[in-house]
């Protein structure tokens, strides 16, 4: 029955009879390859595969617009830009991603976006980024490639605009007297929560800096990570994502999800 199968689409809950019922948002039923949904709680982002990036008011999803703003300072040239792989808004932030292009708006001009090719130094392999968070003035990506840090070439280091520009290197740390970092780690998630950092890091393949698991590092208290949901007889191994609320932390597998309760 077709019923029992949601087609792809932009879809609005509402709640009736304290339960949520879904919608689908008819201005936007032609388009179906939506990659990625931010919300500062006022603004919602969306980003499609190839037919662009879209925003709205909260409550207003009737007034969607697509945004058409993308200029290159370097080249003083406006480009247009249909393909993206997601979208992440931080308070008035908005960043858009694509391959290793991040397109950044302060959210006073939400309809114009600045292209920048971010420097991912240290690599030689193709790396693009699935994931971007922000802690204590410095940025950081999570790439199919590793765990990536804005660099200390940045002039203004409270500048986003600076940190988005400057030299971004792999994230190193010690760990036993060694020098470790999550080099050819996927980077599936990445989320900040207080002073802390969590990640998703999946090993696809054999020569990866760390083994596939949730890890998290304080930057207050410590220079390390540590890898949590740590279970030698758990068979899945892989995590696709973690979200952390109140005291408890939740981590997704391909077979469901697993949590640590009153953590903090």
């Amino acid at each position: 029955n077709s019923d029992n199968y949601i087609l792809g689409g932009l879809y609005v809950s509402k709640m009736i009879n304290n339960e949520y019922h879904f919608e689908l948002v008819k201005e936007m039923s032609h388009i179906k390859d939506y990659y990625g949904i931010s919300s500062n709680g006022n603004l919602i982002y969306v980003a499609t595969k190839e037919n662009g990036l879209y925003y709205f008011e909260d409550g207003k999803h009737d007034q969607i617009r697509g945004v058409t703003k993308f200029i290159n300072k370097n080249t003083n040239k406006k480009t247009n830009e249909k393909r993206f792989n997601d979208v992440f808004v931080f308070d008035n932030m908005i960043f858009a991603i694509k391959d290793k292009n991040i397109f950044y708006s302060n959210g006073l001009n939400k309809d114009e976006f600045e292209v920048i090719n971010t420097k991912l130094m240290d690599i030689d392999e193709i790396t693009y980024i699935k994931s971007i968070a922000i802690l204590n003035d410095k940025i950081f990506l999570g790439t199919n490639n590793g765990l990536f840090i804005s660099g200390e070439n940045a002039k203004n280091k409270s500048n986003i605009l600076n940190l988005l520009k400057s030299d971004f290197l792999l994230y190193n740390y010690t760990e036993n007297n060694a020098k470790v970092n999550f080099r050819k780690n996927d980077i599936y998630d990445l989320k900040t929560y207080g002073n802390s950092i969590y990640i998703a890091a999946i090993c696809f393949v054999g020569e990866c800096g760390r083994k596939s698991g949730i890890y998290y590092i304080n930057l207050s208290t410590s220079k390390d990570f540590k890898q949590i949901f740590v279970d030698k007889n758990l068979k899945e191994k892989n995590y696709y994502g973690i979200t952390i609320n109140g005291g408890s932390i939740y981590a997704t597998t391909a077979n469901g999800f697993r949590y640590l309760d009153n953590y903090f």
